[in-house]
């Protein structure tokens, strides 16, 4: 049976369930992040631990991306539990204030959007962290450089992409801003044109004033756009693989790693000696009971020899 429940808006997070929860699950990635930026980045600095080792860790992508996710976070933080914790009045205050005054509250919905985007930010900048990590695997190190590669190729063509797109953002705005919702506006229109760049052409109907128009812009987009621009990437990054493949081409016998050399590149070395012996125990264990199913193997056949 459907169920309804209704409560008292409440403007901190600390007062649902759910909020207790996200506070615990920041406090762990605030000791992740403090373990990132303390002895994970010290130990990154390498044997010099000078000033010139700290300026080139931090100029690096890697350096850069653990900037932007501890700076992030700081935002995440203070917003969520400063300023809509400590600097917020408590539920009640702000029934009393509902029930004298009206209270636009559109400000305080727009920063609850801004921690969502901020959230994905985080997570996108610890997903690229780890493709930086994982680099050591021989296809994510292809494949990495290969974009890269292909990044500063096609470069130059952003020169011609950039204006063009822009052109027809202008062209789709002309056209369908007294029609479709979606061009009403130049940053609508901008979405839209980026979502026909991916292949969503639901976003143009055709109407009849504008129906020359639309056979126009499509043709027009389609043959600059799709038939250029977007093989021109394709080509840049076949190019780029190709470039990385052969460059950097090796015996992948002779440059295999081990189990044991895998834990300690990932793990924290006390940590990592805790591993590789809990894993050593373990295979111990599985080669004694190998051995004592060979023997009770061996005894049986023996046994069933002297019968016959």
């Amino acid at each position: 049976h459907p169920m309804f429940s209704a409560d008292i808006y409440r403007p901190t997070f600390t007062d649902f369930q759910q909020g207790r929860e996200l506070a615990v699950a920041d406090i762990l990635r605030g000791v992740l992040i403090a373990y990132m930026m303390s002895f994970h980045f010290y130990m990154e600095l390498g044997p010099e631990k000078s000033c010139s080792a700290f300026v080139q860790r931090v100029t690096r992508a890697g350096g850069f991306l653990d900037m932007v996710i501890l700076g992030v976070y700081l935002y995440i933080v203070i917003v969520r539990y400063v300023v809509y914790g400590i600097a917020t009045d408590t539920a009640v205050g702000l029934a009393n204030e509902l029930r004298v005054r009206f209270t636009n509250d559109q400000s305080w919905a727009r920063t609850y959007d801004y921690i969502s985007i901020a959230e994905a930010a985080v997570l996108a900048c610890i997903v690229l962290r780890w493709i930086f990590y994982m680099r050591i695997n021989r296809q994510t190190f292809i494949i990495w450089n290969a974009i890269w590669k292909s990044y500063k190729t096609y470069a130059f063509f952003l020169l011609v992409l950039t204006p063009t797109l822009c052109a027809f953002t202008v062209l789709g705005h002309t056209i369908w801003r007294a029609d479709l919702g979606s061009h009403r506006t130049m940053w609508g229109s901008f979405t839209s044109t980026l979502m026909m760049l991916c292949g969503d052409y639901e976003a143009v109907r055709v109407y009849v004033n504008e129906r020359p128009w639309t056979l126009i812009f499509l043709i027009l987009f389609y043959i600059f756009m799709n038939l250029i621009l977007v093989n021109a990437w394709v080509a840049a990054v076949v190019h780029g693989y190709q470039q990385v493949r052969v460059g950097f081409g090796y015996n992948p016998n002779d440059h295999s790693w081990t189990h044991e050399r895998y834990a300690n590149w990932m793990l924290w070395g006390p940590l990592a000696r805790v591993y590789l012996r809990l894993v050593k125990i373990i295979q111990t264990r599985r080669e004694q009971r190998r051995e004592q199913r060979l023997a009770k193997k061996a005894a049986k056949t023996a046994a069933k020899e002297e019968r016959e």
